[in-house]
């Protein structure tokens, strides 16, 4: 038989039904106390709030994985920060990257990539590895140019990409 927690009967038929997910509130959110072990509120369609025992709330997508099939749950962020809304569009995105066969995980990882290799491409960074690589043939040209760049280059622009 089934657990009368996750299943009701319905009354003219007599058949089981599963229960519908109510959304949360930001009543229920705000009032979600944390306990001695963390536990899950849920929102549906694979997200939920998770409590921790130290008070952190934060938006948890559990979904399975395109192609392995495996069970596994991203951290979309903390409560206060997202907000129901804003964690209900990262849900919609995530299930659009998974109707495309695209796993969430693996795109922000991409994501994160990308912006960390952006971040090593900035003129103070190239400057310092051209730098590096005429150490061998220090000219007073070449100290000049380095000196040159520091000086004339805002921050603004000298931290910027290339």
């Amino acid at each position: 038989t089934r657990s009368p927690r996750t299943y009701n009967t319905c009354t003219k038929k007599g058949v089981l039904m599963p229960k519908l997910a109510t959304t949360l509130t930001d009543n229920q959110i705000r009032h979600a106390k944390p306990k001695d072990k963390e536990y899950s509120l849920s929102h549906g369609q694979g997200l939920s709030l998770r409590v921790r025992t130290n008070g952190t709330k934060e938006w948890v997508l559990r979904y399975n994985r395109p192609f392995t099939g495996v069970r596994t749950a991203i951290k979309l962020g903390n409560y206060p920060d997202l907000t129901i809304i804003n964690a209900q569009v990262e849900r919609t995105n995530c299930l659009n990257l998974l109707a495309n066969n695209i796993d969430p995980l693996d795109a922000r990882k991409a994501k994160d990539r990308e912006k960390q290799a952006s971040k090593a491409n900035t003129l103070k960074l190239t400057a310092a590895k051209w730098f590096n690589v005429k150490k061998t043939k220090i000219t007073e040209t070449n100290k000049t140019i380095y000196k040159l760049i520091h000086k004339y280059s805002s921050k603004r622009f000298y931290n910027h990409n290339l």
